[in-house]
């Protein structure tokens, strides 16, 4: 599958928060962004719960969550850097 696109997002405090959007160049890019944003909100005592995802766009301007060739998500990869 061609990537046209790719945007982590970031949902606060579900399923209250509205999600917040990020455009992204690489998943290399998103786990930096993923991990950042993550230090940044866990000294932020009014986020109880966040949640962190990616998504491609595809050629018809679907957006939906990104699996590499190997059916890995970005979670799977940052768990892998975390081992």
């Amino acid at each position: 599958m061609t990537t046209y696109k790719l945007r982590v997002y970031n949902i606060i405090n579900p399923p209250f928060g509205e999600p917040d959007f990020y455009d992204v160049a690489s998943t290399d890019e998103a786990k930096a962004l993923i991990l950042r944003l993550t230090k940044e909100q866990l000294r932020d005592k009014r986020i109880a719960v966040n949640i962190f995802g990616l998504e491609e766009q595809l050629p018809m301007g679907e957006w939906v969550e990104w699996f590499d060739e190997n059916d890995r998500s970005i979670d799977d990869l940052l768990e892998e850097e975390d081992a």
